[in-house]
């Protein structure tokens, strides 16, 4: 069943970090809410679907078919991490430096769920949850 995940207690640790990363983020002055729907949709729905199937589906799905990339160390694959890298560079494109860096955190939690449900759908669902409450629902400082 590809909605097993929502019976995760990992997954919903995983949300319930959301909120402390948006308050953080707020005190660093890196939230920036959208300003129209269109932008919102853009930010909550739109990149996050495409960055996880690019990034976790498959990139991540690639590098988890050889044996060097299912190595792991603590708990996390070789193909999480160098998948997380990636998405921190390509995050730099568009980014400041400190913003994209801690993206490093988040991807390697998408990542993680992503191996572990079998199915990029709960890293989608993780990731648009996190950007709505950057972009979306929390006021800027």
């Amino acid at each position: 069943m590809r909605t097993a995940f929502l019976r995760d207690p990992v997954f919903w640790l995983a949300m319930g970090a959301g909120p402390l990363g948006w308050l953080l983020l707020r005190e660093l002055g890196h939230v920036r809410p959208a300003t129209d729907w269109a932008g919102l949709v853009l930010v909550v729905v739109t990149h996050p679907l495409l960055e996880e199937l690019a990034f976790r589906g498959w990139l991540q799905g690639r590098l988890l078919t050889n044996a060097s990339g299912r190595t792991r160390r603590y708990g996390i694959s070789r193909a999480n991490f160098l998948t997380s890298l990636a998405f921190v560079i390509f995050h730099l494109i568009s980014q400041m430096s400190l913003w994209a860096l801690l993206l490093l955190f988040p991807s390697l939690i998408f990542g993680y769920l992503r191996e572990r449900h079998q199915s990029v759908l709960s890293a989608v669902v993780l990731h648009m949850f996190y950007n709505a409450g950057l972009y979306g629902f929390l006021p800027s400082a």
